[in-house]
């Protein structure tokens, strides 16, 4: 059975960078935050996800792409078509 939520920081008491929307989202699906993969495009939406101890792909906006800040992220990609199935896999063995 797959879960499935919705979440969002505004209803949160906290906003990002604050991990207050990750780890809830976490903890609907009834998982560890480590055994998720947050996609970001922002720098406070990576900061929020890596404070909740989860992996994070950050898909920044082409004028922030060379924001090293983005480092913090487990991989930084051009666009969501990039995701497969072996870049997922490479992350959950990190």
């Amino acid at each position: 059975e797959t879960l499935r939520t919705r979440v969002s920081a505004q209803r949160e008491p906290y906003g990002k960078p604050h991990p207050a929307v990750i780890l809830t989202c976490a903890a609907r699906l009834q998982v560890a935050p480590t055994d998720c993969v947050v996609f970001e495009d922002s720098l406070n939406g990576v900061l929020a996800a890596k404070s909740a101890r989860a992996r994070c792909i950050a898909v920044p906006a082409p004028f922030e792409a060379n924001d090293p800040r983005f480092a913090i992220a487990d991989r930084i990609l051009h666009s969501l078509t990039e995701v497969d199935r072996a870049l997922l896999e490479a992350l959950q063995e990190a």
